[in-house]
């Protein structure tokens, strides 16, 4: 595996994450040791429920960009980017990461262009 793939597969390892956590929290699989979710996240993880959410939901909004019938849309690269499209449905999460995508150019997508394009 080069370098670039490494990055490559860490880039979305935060969807990976927020997915486990989903189904962890859907089916009580914490249940086995832990009296809540809650218990579960900061014991076992080390962070916060909140947190829990955050990677939840930014593993929801990466799915919905991925499955867009709008096509060609870019992704958010980790859960900060992501969580600036909370609160917007479907359509305007695809229109923000495109619109955010042609304010950064040549350069790379940050939190900063995503809350931009967001406000736009």
């Amino acid at each position: 595996m080069s370098l670039e793939d490494t990055i490559e597969k860490g880039i979305h390892t935060f969807v990976q994450v927020g997915e486990a956590l989903a189904h962890i929290k859907s089916e009580k699989l914490y249940r086995e040791r832990y009296a809540t979710f809650e218990a579960y996240c900061q014991t076992r993880w080390n962070f916060s429920r909140t947190h829990a959410y955050r990677l939840i939901d930014a593993s929801k909004t990466e799915k919905q960009l991925r499955m867009s019938p709008i096509g060609d849309i870019p992704l958010p690269k980790n859960e900060a980017q992501s969580r600036k499209l909370n609160g917007l449905n479907e359509k305007q999460k695809a229109s923000a990461m495109v619109l955010a995508q042609e304010k950064a150019g040549d350069e790379p997508i940050t939190s900063a262009i995503i809350e931009k394009a967001v406000s736009e």
